[in-house]
């Protein structure tokens, strides 16, 4: 199995055994692991250090019901979700699967399972590896906040919709490929019948936000009759800020290549 040692998992489980045991066996893997006994821990580090690239996630957490906390998180971005639980109802079971996580983990667990099953999921969500730094700096023009769903354009600050949020993680994750519409509607609005022109709506937002001319876009692309393409060409790479910026601070100058 391929070591991830860029990848960052967060583990939300109030039984620390349990937890502990579980970082332990990612981070022989490869991959950096923190845990966090309550849901008010693990979202103010999400505030202060960003987002996860996958979080595995207890239902029966002390302070927040593990799907309170999981829209808590897909509000902020497309982070895959993992449900580690004792629960057996076929009807929380399917409520999980269809709503926030990508698979759901029943207690007590193999180590090798669980490792197995991060791995098919991480191998198979496309991202860039700064993607969940404190801030993601685009370039001179463009930089993302998404623990405090914040985004500054040029010498401005707009906050983040909890769909564009997502929007714009999931594209910025397939940088410089097409999305298709079908896509970002499956995973924006799992489990809803939504048609496209309610994704065109949205999209038109988030470009008044992030575009410096919305009518002539540079970063969100259309793909016509496809869907939508995040563009890095020519611009620098993804990359974190020395500091984190403040809304009253300039944005980030452009790295040098």
């Amino acid at each position: 199995m391929n070591h991830y040692d860029q990848w960052r998992v967060a583990v939300v489980d109030d039984d620390q055994a349990l937890a502990d045991l579980i970082r332990e066996g990612l981070e022989a893997e490869g991959y950096q692991t923190a845990t966090f006994a309550s849901a008010a821990t693990f979202l103010q580090y999400i505030r202060q250090h960003g987002l996860p690239h996958l979080a595995l996630v207890d239902l029966g957490l002390p302070d927040m019901d593990g799907f309170a906390l999981s829209s808590r998180l897909k509000a902020l971005g497309d982070v895959p979700i993992i449900f580690i639980s004792g629960h057996k109802e076929t009807d929380i079971v399917v409520k999980g699967l269809l709503q926030y996580a990508e698979d759901y983990v029943r207690k007590p667990f193999d180590m090798r399972e669980l490792t197995a099953r991060i791995y098919r999921v991480l191998s198979r969500i496309p991202n860039l590896p700064d993607l969940q730094s404190r801030i993601t700096c685009i370039d001179d023009w463009l930089a993302i906040d998404f623990g405090q769903s914040v985004l500054y354009a040029g010498k401005r600050t707009f906050p983040l919709t909890p769909i564009e949020a997502n929007i714009l993680h999931i594209l910025l994750r397939s940088a410089d490929q097409t999305v298709p519409a079908r896509v970002l509607l499956s995973r924006v609005w799992p489990g809803q019948n939504i048609y496209e022109d309610t994704l065109r709506v949205h999209m038109h937002r988030l470009r008044r936000k992030v575009e410096p001319n919305p009518r002539r876009p540079q970063y969100i692309l259309t793909a016509r009759g496809v869907g939508y393409c995040f563009t890095l060409a020519e611009r620098a790479q993804v990359t974190t800020p020395a500091s984190p910026r403040t809304p009253a601070e300039d944005p980030p100058a452009k790295p040098a290549r």
